[in-house]
């Protein structure tokens, strides 16, 4: 009897178990796999695709040299626990929410990288669940090359993943609610969660949905998208993460998070103010996508077009003047520094909201934009009207 280690070599996914019969433990474990009844799905999955990873480990032996009636079965839980407590101390869990572009890109970095003692595991669903358990995780760089990555463990079902001490949350905003519900079980105190969405009231919503845990504030800038199920290509962009600390958890600065993104050559700014780069980006993305959604025009079309472009401008002063209202700092100049960039896109650029607003019945992201600004005007008495402008017409594209 003893302490036994079930383990797949290449994902480095393990259960320990204490038996009082470690031939008999072993046997059994072998025909479960066999059979494809082992308790853990994604284990039993990864055994099915290359059963030559499978490995049992006897950790350690115990005699019974003990009184024939001792029962022995307590010992050995704790003798399990102890070394499951063990392994667990040099291991780092990152757990990517949502695979699309910006959490692909992310967790095939990653994985990528090779970090000893860091697990990533991928919470995916649909056809990208089904591609990357099948062939891994695809990521096509902007000079053509391609890398495969094969995280830890790939599910739709966080409960089936290890405790994260780090959760990646990249979920569209329509689905964040119920990212949130699925997470909260699994989240503790000490668990850091970076929320990589569009829109400035994320890190509210996060923080209501998750009241256990350190919420980061942060902002991604990226050009990355999923070209197939399983597939993510990165077009252009430094992939800059910029966050900073949680308002709930002064003081406390993610050091273990910082070093593992920096030796995978992942850029993280630690920024004594996130929330002005939510809103920088933001004064960008919202009011262009809702004009470029309503009127089902381009970046270059609405910039060209003197009475799309001035929409666009008063959309970019009402989120102004709710930023002024909030304390939030955005500099005067905000406004022709957004136009400037707007400027440098191709002119056939079309906003990722035009594209979800062009595909009928699928999700988009209007209320995160359009609606976040109405919302966020009604509580602070700011007028709107622009914005409602916009948004209804792209309501009412929609419907076409």
């Amino acid at each position: 009897m003893g302490v036994l280690q079930v383990r797949n070599k290449r994902t480095g996914q393990a259960f320990i178990f204490g038996v009082t019969n470690l031939e008999g433990k072993v046997n059994g474990i072998r025909a479960q796999l066999a059979s494809g009844s082992f308790m853990d799905k994604g284990f039993q999955k990864d055994f099915d695709a290359a059963p030559d990873e499978l490995e049992l480990i006897v950790l350690e032996v115990v005699n019974r040299d003990k009184s024939p009636v001792y029962d022995y079965i307590a010992d050995l839980k704790l003798l399990a626990k102890k070394w499951t407590d063990e392994a667990s101390e040099a291991v780092y869990d990152v757990c990517v929410y949502g695979t699309g572009g910006v959490g692909g890109y992310f967790g095939a970095r990653l994985v990528l990288a090779e970090e000893p003692g860091v697990r990533v595991t991928l919470i995916a669903r649909n056809a990208g669940l089904a591609a990357i358990r099948s062939n891994g995780l695809e990521l096509t760089s902007p000079d053509g090359q391609r890398h495969i990555a094969r995280p830890y463990l790939v599910t739709d079902d966080v409960g089936e993943a290890p405790a994260p001490d780090l959760v990646l949350l990249c979920v569209k905003a329509y689905d964040l609610a119920g990212a949130t519900q699925a997470l909260a079980p699994v989240v503790a105190d000490r668990t850091v969660i970076m929320p990589l969405l569009n829109g400035v009231d994320i890190f509210d919503r996060v923080r209501a949905g998750l009241p256990h845990g350190i919420v980061l504030p942060a902002t991604v800038t990226i050009s990355v998208h999923v070209s197939a199920p399983g597939q993510v290509t990165y077009a252009s962009g430094q992939g800059i993460i910029i966050t900073g600390e949680d308002p709930a958890h002064p003081g406390f600065k993610p050091d273990e998070m910082l070093n593992i993104f920096e030796r995978a050559g992942l850029p993280v700014e630690w920024s004594a103010d996130p929330l002005n780069a939510i809103w920088t980006k933001f004064i960008f993305i919202a009011p262009f996508g809702l004009v470029t959604s309503a009127h089902d025009k381009t970046i270059g079309e609405v910039m060209a077009d003197p009475e799309l472009a001035d929409q666009t401008r008063q959309i970019m002063c009402e989120i102004k003047a709710i930023a002024d209202a909030k304390g939030i700092y955005l500099p005067a100049n905000i406004i022709e520094a957004t136009f400037d960039k707007a400027g440098a896109f191709p002119y056939d650029t079309k906003t990722s909201l035009q594209r979800d607003v062009e595909q009928a019945g699928k999700p988009n992201e209007l209320q995160l934009f359009g609606g976040a600004i109405m919302r966020l005007g009604i509580a602070i008495k700011i007028p709107t009207p622009a914005t409602i402008t916009a948004f209804n017409a792209a309501i009412r594209h929609t419907s076409k």
